[in-house]
């Protein structure tokens, strides 16, 4: 599946540049340790593409790469406004839910790129549409970046 291999061989030529990019990864909510908490539909429907993904993440983990993971939950139409309340969730591969297009790209621009967020996979979501139990803590948020903050 190309969303395992053409992302692994992008990993891999990323790798070998002289200096070494940032890379952020979008995958989906449901790879890595958010499998566990998918329910068996969804399993069955996006099981392939979703295992193919995780594939590349445990690659570009293991590549010595500067990376963050972003695992947006369910997308939301295209023609949905976006709200402005999309967060990203770390440490809880139990909160899934939905986020608006708009939302997700909006959040893309102003992630945090600072030694305590490399390697990290985070969850995004609007915060009104997460699913969480127990309820989401301010530690489990991360703080996008804000110009000149990068």
């Amino acid at each position: 599946r190309v969303d395992g291999t053409a992302n692994i061989n992008l990993f891999k030529a990323a790798a070998e540049m002289q200096a070494l990019p940032h890379v952020v990864f979008v995958t989906s909510w449901g790879c890595g340790e958010t499998w566990d908490y998918l329910n068996d539909e969804t399993r069955g429907f996006l099981g392939p593409a979703l295992k193919a993904k995780t594939k590349a993440e445990v690659f570009l983990r293991n590549s010595g790469l500067p990376h963050m993971i972003v695992r947006p939950g369910g997308l939301m139409p295209g023609t949905e406004p976006p709200t402005g309340k999309g967060v990203l969730i770390r440490d809880r591969p139990d909160v899934g839910g939905a986020i608006r297009r708009q939302d997700l790209a909006e959040m893309l621009l102003w992630l945090p790129r600072r030694p305590e967020t490399d390697g990290l996979a985070v969850t995004a979501l609007d915060r009104a549409m997460a699913r969480a139990d127990p309820p989401l803590s301010e530690a489990e948020i991360v703080d996008l970046a804000k110009p000149g903050n990068l």
